[in-house]
């Protein structure tokens, strides 16, 4: 039989789990109130607190407001800040609601008349902020259209650059300085295609000549001043250009910004593409499974060469380097490594110590080169600019295939006109493809057909020697640069020594071209 006691007993304890469940029920309500503001698209309406659906302005505004403009857009793409510097891609409408629920309460109705989320996910892409490029590492000065997830920088002493310049071995003062130049470039925010190239090669006299010049530490310098903003993404000579735009516009090239050609092998680098993706604006190509693509072209591009020979093009495009043969060490890299990972942001505060601070004109004898702005900004930012100016010209013509070719070609053009008895200097001759095959392929030590002397003419650029059009073909006139310029061109003739009659009726040939262009 039950008693008063056990009665009373069983009551206190349903009246303290009643309480216990109150408290639980007031501490849910507390933190549904805490989790407010609530984001949805419906208002209520009512005692009855009837749901009316939102407009999408109405909801847009309101989810601005909350996220202090978040998300943001790019390459088609919702994104917010992640973790560890990177972007968080939600590119989906359930990887944007699940944001959403980690910032905040979502109440978000279904049925006749309300947005859904998959509708509401594709208004919101045509919506927010949108941006050509992301960025883990700044840009002094910033970039337009670029979104930098970078942190805040320290106070710069100049110190830590100087330190990390220290690790490699420049060959002259003058390359110490080219050194810092490129680690200036990869922070610069100078405009889209304003970025010369970097060629890092030996000295002109290897002290083991039987290395040829490896084992200077060039792919070594490259790949570590690369890992400075991020690491380099690495080409070969050997890839077509089309797939290296697509590999540039794919979504994991945008956290590069080095592009490395390493250990090319070719004797003489000509290569139109490569010199067309340097100096464009804009790199554009087919993006896989989007069409067509486009990047800003913020891209530093570092080659690494054992005796350089290139197109005049592209010497122009590059800033050579040379390297000393270094003491070796088998820490040394790891040093190398451990120093970059220790004082990042240090060397990046020094960077932009220097970049921000006022450009100076200096035009040195000579001006500008093609890339001025690039000179202006980021070269007058070093140690004897005017001597940095002059050995990256001297290097430069050093390398320049086509203009040493050009000299010699013009050279030995000058010697036949002199055994024809015309002036060099004063003369003015006009030259038929055929007699100039002939020579060309003397000279080059290999057939050129008559049908190849043009092209080959015209890449060489040389002064005194013009194309010129009539009936009969094409003739080339040589002109001078002491001859007036009214002065009418005659025809070459001279009775060359192998065969007389070859060399007779070449030359009514050339009388009867020169007439016809008269």
């Amino acid at each position: 039989m039950t008693t008063f006691q056990e009665i009373g007993e069983e009551w206190n304890a349903h009246c303290e789990h009643s309480l216990v469940l109150v408290k639980q029920e007031a501490e849910k309500e507390q933190k549904e109130e805490e989790r407010e503001p609530v984001f949805t698209n419906f208002d209520e309406i009512g005692e009855n607190r009837h749901k009316v659906p939102l407009l999408f302005d109405v909801i847009l505004t309101f989810l601005l407001t909350l996220t202090l403009n978040w998300p943001k857009g790019y390459q088609g793409k919702l994104f917010v800040r992640g973790s560890a510097g990177k972007p968080r891609y939600l590119d989906s409408p359930i990887k944007l609601f699940a944001w959403f629920d980690e910032q905040f309460h979502v109440d978000w109705a279904k049925g006749q008349g309300f947005i859904p989320e998959s509708r509401f996910y594709e208004s919101l892409l045509n919506h927010v902020e949108e941006y050509e490029a992301i960025e883990r590492f700044p840009h002094f000065p910033p970039l337009a259209g670029v979104y930098y997830m970078t942190d805040e920088l320290p106070q710069s002493d100049g110190s830590a650059l100087e330190k990390l310049i220290d690790f490699f071995s420049p060959n002259t003062p003058e390359d110490r300085q080219l050194i810092k130049a490129l680690i200036l470039t990869l922070l610069w925010g100078g405009p889209s295609g304003s970025r010369p190239a970097f060629l890092i090669t030996g000295p002109d006299r290897d002290p083991t000549p039987e290395r040829q010049g490896r084992g200077l530490g060039k792919t070594t310098l490259a790949t570590l001043l690369s890992e400075l903003v991020g690491g380099p993404m690495s080409f070969s000579s050997h890839e077509e250009v089309g797939r290296i735009k697509k590999r540039l516009l794919s979504p994991e090239a945008a956290k590069y910004r080095v592009a490395l050609l390493d250990n090319l092998k070719t004797r003489r680098l000509s290569w139109a593409e490569l010199e067309d993706l340097i100096t464009a604006a804009k790199i554009s190509g087919h993006r896989l499974y989007q069409g067509e693509g486009q990047r800003p072209n913020t891209l530093v591009w570092v080659l690494t060469l054992n005796g350089a020979s290139l197109s005049k093009d592209m010497a122009e495009r590059c800033i050579v380097i040379k390297l000393a043969r270094p003491q070796h060490d088998p820490d040394w890299e790891r040093k190398v490594r451990n120093y970059l990972h220790d004082h990042r942001g240090d060397i990046i505060s020094d960077i932009r110590q220097l970049l921000e601070q006022p450009s100076v004109e200096k035009k040195g004898e000579k001006g500008f080169s093609r890339w001025a702005e690039w000179e202006a900004q980021v070269l007058c930012k070093v140690e004897d600019f005017e001597a940095c100016q002059t050995i990256i010209r001297d290097r430069q013509q050093d390398v320049d295939d086509d203009s040493q070719e050009a000299n010699l070609i013009r050279d030995q053009l000058q010697q036949k006109l002199r055994q024809g008895d015309y002036d060099p200097l004063t003369c003015c001759v006009s030259l038929d493809c055929r007699t100039l095959s002939r020579w060309l392929s003397d000279w080059l030590n290999k057939p050129l057909a008559p049908t190849k002397v043009t092209p080959y003419l015209t890449n060489l650029h040389i002064q005194e020697i013009d194309r010129k059009r009539c009936s009969a073909g094409a003739q080339w006139i040589w002109r001078g640069v002491a001859s007036p310029l009214n002065q009418k061109p005659v025809p070459y003739y001279r009775q060359e020594e192998p065969d007389g009659i070859v060399t007779a009726l070449c030359f009514h040939k050339s009388l009867l071209d020169y007439n016809l262009w008269k």
